[in-house]
């Protein structure tokens, strides 16, 4: 791991850990060295993770006896260059709720029914500070089961564009934002091996998920025990197509400092058996727990591979996304055996072929 990558991930453990913590890591020898400036800010922004690392040096410099080379007062260029990302990250999520909120209201008078709004906004009300979270999608699921009724609305909307309907959710446009309509929480095609995921996903929103206004519009969000079973079968797939990314581990965390004493922790290590899913989960936590700081009281106790984890956050430091693009999808699912083996118990080349029919099908 580089020192970038080193230093990166001791500001992000600053922004998160207990105060007793960040009185230790105040001392750490790594905020001593001279810093690749243009590399580290660089780093931080492919990882949209801007303001919380501020938050994090932020916290360091409150400690007493703290001396770093990361002093922004002469690095003024840089230190105006973070503000300003800071000041766009905050402005993106007050955008960012206009936008829900005007949806929400969109579809509340147009008879859509109940709007249960996945992932990004619900997890930033977990952080410390929620606006310091970058946003992405908005991803949305009725309810009511009127998911095909959403995509007819949103298409006669002015300003909404629907792009694409795929076989999991539809992709629309409005102002700058992309909006995700989901049909399913998983795939499709997966209903053979994910052994009653969304079955037990769709019985649980439908009777705990939560009512929560935003703006003054309704929405609805999941229940602690929907996203503890979600979030790890989504940042499984992510690992084993592409990567795991920093905020997701982030969500994840600040997802268990405020919600685990809610989650129904038998049903969910349960879920997380039946669908290979524990060494994931394990591994995930063990990094947090080592890197980030988090309390392990947080997640049940589960076997962990020390070396597996080491490999994990190595990988997601540092490992590119790889796109698929005719043979090179074949290196890619070879490169990833790995992640592949400790996601999913299925042989990476029958996943290849699932991969290549659901491509022809979209050609198709």
């Amino acid at each position: 791991m580089t020192d970038n990558s080193v230093l990166f991930l001791k500001l992000l453990k600053a922004a998160f850990c207990s105060d007793e913590a960040l009185r230790a890591l105040s001392s750490d020898s790594a905020f001593r060295q001279n810093v690749d400036w243009d590399g580290l800010l660089g780093q931080i922004s492919e990882n949209a993770m801007e303001a919380i690392a501020f938050d994090g040096l932020q916290r360091l410099n409150g400690c007493d006896g703290f001396h770093s080379g990361l002093d922004l007062e002469e690095n003024e260029d840089i230190r105006y260059e973070w503000m300003g990302f800071n000041i766009t990250t905050e402005q993106d999520f007050e955008h960012y709720g206009k936008v829900l909120a005007a949806l929400a209201g969109y579809l509340s008078s147009h008879g859509a029914g109940r709007i249960l709004v996945l992932k990004g906004y619900g997890l930033a009300l977990n952080y410390p500070d929620p606006s310091h979270r970058t946003v992405g999608d908005i991803d949305i699921y009725s309810l009511d089961g009127k998911s095909e009724e959403i995509d007819r609305l949103l298409s006669r909307f002015k300003g909404f564009q629907i792009i694409q309907k795929g076989e999991r959710h539809s992709h629309a446009m409005f102002d700058g934002i992309s909006i995700e309509n989901h049909y399913f929480f998983t795939f499709p095609d997966s209903r053979v091996w994910d052994n009653g995921v969304e079955d037990t996903l769709k019985k649980d929103v439908a009777s705990n998920s939560k009512a929560f206004v935003i703006n003054g519009e309704g929405i609805y969000l999941p229940s602690a025990t929907f996203n503890a079973i979600f979030m790890i079968w989504h940042m499984a797939q992510h690992f084993r197509l592409e990567n795991v990314s920093l905020r997701q581990l982030t969500d994840w965390m600040n997802f268990l400092k405020k919600e685990s004493s809610n989650v129904d922790w038998h049903l969910v290590t349960e879920v997380w058996s039946k669908n290979y899913k524990t060494e994931f989960a394990s591994m995930v936590n063990g990094v947090l727990i080592d890197y980030f700081g988090m309390d392990p009281a947080l997640v049940p106790a589960l076997p962990r591979n020390h070396g597996n984890e080491t490999k994990f956050i190595e990988f997601v430091m540092e490992a590119p996304p790889l796109k698929i693009r005719g043979f090179e999808a074949v290196l890619k699912y070879w490169r990833r055996r790995w992640n592949f083996r400790i996601t999913q118990n299925e042989s990476w080349f029958r996943l290849l072929m699932r991969a290549v029919k659901r491509h022809l099908i979209s050609k198709s």
